[in-house]
């Protein structure tokens, strides 16, 4: 989530920056004065929160009115508990919200819970019924893709045995799902927030659990609580799904409003496809929320795509080609292909899929 804070007074900017950067809010702010840096920022993309701090000036109520009318973010204004002047702004200037001064970091956090309770992010689940199959590698890449198109995005790596999302991160987490699990009655959004670790891409990571031992505790209601909570702290979440299925998997499979299922083009791998999709038909899962992703393709003697779609019955949404150099050096330095070659074959497919993707979702 982004928000937007203008104030008159730093030290007031201060403290509202830092209750939202607790929360894993992208936060700027700027001198409320400064009216050319206002238009420049609310031009380059609208935030979800518009947060103005009432200054002396008489003419503040008008600049709130030109503020709304420029941008259709939610607005919240921030000023001394005057009943008169909350109602005029309430009901005359567009303004959605108005907070206390005088207890700004709680007035600041209520605002939050109540927001990110009205957010419904969507989950994307990502599959590799074949171990090995780059479900990992997509589900870093994909994450990283979507942050550039300037949202948030919160990874959760449920394949507890491995675990490779930290390391195609270049991430050292001190927390993990694990944790979650210990705590599984007191989470709430700040304890999530900050079981997170956050990659130098702006992606938001929920780690495996970070000891073998830690594997068992994660169980269907840690899953459940875990991505209910992301997907109201974050526009979108995505995970890596364990090829095991077992039933703290297919508890995140069930939230999921995409499932991505990511294979190779030959028989063993097709074979492993139809499976899960014959689990998922019988267990009420839509066609309309499975994609198939084509992994590696371009090798000598694969499955050809009209193979693979007349076998399954589906069409292939994502041909990935391979680019083992790519992919290596990616997983070997810790940086997502999106980022470290972003004019790579691989990256540009990955790109166009994710722009589609966040259409349809």
């Amino acid at each position: 989530m982004r928000a937007v804070v203008i104030s008159p007074d730093n030290a007031v900017a201060a403290r509202i920056e830092s209750v939202l950067q607790k929360w894993s809010w992208d936060c700027r702010n700027i001198a409320m004065t400064d009216t050319q840096e206002v238009r420049k920022l609310l031009g380059a993309g609208r935030p979800d929160v518009l947060i103005a701090v009432q200054p002396q000036q008489q003419d503040f109520a008008e600049n709130l009115k030109e503020l709304k009318s420029q941008v259709k973010s939610k607005l919240v204004v921030i000023g001394p508990p005057d009943p008169r002047q909350i109602l005029h702004l309430l009901h005359n200037c567009g303004v959605d919200e108005y907070l206390d001064e005088e207890d700004l970091e709680k007035e600041v956090e209520a605002m939050l819970r109540r927001s990110r309770g009205e957010a419904k992010g969507k989950v994307i689940a990502v599959l590799s019924p074949s171990a090995g199959g780059g479900s990992a590698t997509i589900c870093a890449n994909l994450s990283t893709a979507i942050v550039a198109t300037g949202v948030q995005c919160a990874l959760i790596d449920l394949n507890l045995s491995t675990g490779d999302l930290s390391a195609l991160l270049d991430v050292k987490p001190k927390h993990s799902i694990a944790d979650l699990a210990r705590n599984i009655s007191g989470i709430d959004e700040m304890v999530f927030t900050q079981t997170l670790t956050l990659a130098e891409n702006s992606v938001a990571l929920l780690s495996a659990p970070l000891r073998f031992e830690e594997m068992s505790t994660v169980t269907v209601k840690t899953v459940t609580a875990a991505v209910s909570m992301a997907r109201t702290v974050y526009p979108y979440v995505v995970i890596d799904i364990q090829p095991s299925l077992h039933s703290e998997q297919i508890a995140a499979l069930e939230l999921a409003n995409v499932i991505l299922i990511v294979f190779e083009l030959d028989f063993c791998s097709l074979r492993n496809v139809s499976r899960v999709l014959e689990y998922f038909w019988t267990h009420g899962v839509q066609k309309s929320a499975v994609r198939l992703i084509a992994n590696r393709a371009g090798q000598p003697e694969q499955l050809s795509q009209r193979q693979v779609e007349s076998a399954l019955n589906l069409p292939i949404d994502l041909v990935l080609p391979e680019d083992r150099k790519v992919v290596i050096r990616s997983a070997n330095t810790g940086i997502p292909f999106m980022t470290g070659f972003p004019r790579s074959p691989i990256a540009q497919e990955i790109e166009k899929f994710t722009a589609t993707l966040l259409k349809t979702i």
